[in-house]
Formats: structure tokens, C-alpha cells, sequence
């Protein structure tokens, strides 16, 4: 699949909150479909994206999009 980005393989902080948004939907067993599942999974993300831009400076950011999946 080819969405336009320089390289696929880079997960972005939003693809990684949808992704960890969509596991605990899928996790709760509640009967939706799969592509509900993901379009409420990226609706969570992007409101997750738009709280972070309101977080107090105070509090820890990441300094990249992948420094998440650094262990």
C-alpha cells in the first residue's frame, strides 16, 4: 500500500495511538465491525493528537514520533 510518505516504515504518532486505541477496542469484545473499529480507533487518535497540543509544557514530550518504540 502506498500512502505518500517517504518511508513506510516510519510509524507516526498518530498511526500509534489508533493502533493502541483499536487494541483495546478489540479488546473490550464489543460487536463492531472492522472498519468501524478502525475509524473510531483514528477518531480517539486524532483526539488524543489535539489534547496533547493543549498539555501543559510541563509535563514530558517525546522528542520525535519514534522515540515511543525505542525500548
Amino acid at each position: 500500500m502506498n500512502t505518500g510518505r517517504s518511508n513506510e516504515n516510519v510509524v507516526e504518532l498518530l498511526d500509534y495511538f489508533a493502533a493502541k486505541a483499536m487494541a483495546a477496542i478489540v479488546g473490550s469484545s464489543v460487536d463492531m465491525s472492522p472498519d468501524d473499529i478502525a475509524e473510531y480507533a483514528f477518531a480517539i487518535a486524532d483526539a488524543m493528537l489535539k489534547a496533547r497540543e493543549h498539555a501543559p509544557t510541563s509535563w514530558p514530550r517525546l522528542h520525535s514520533n519514534t522515540d515511543f518504540a525505542k525500548g
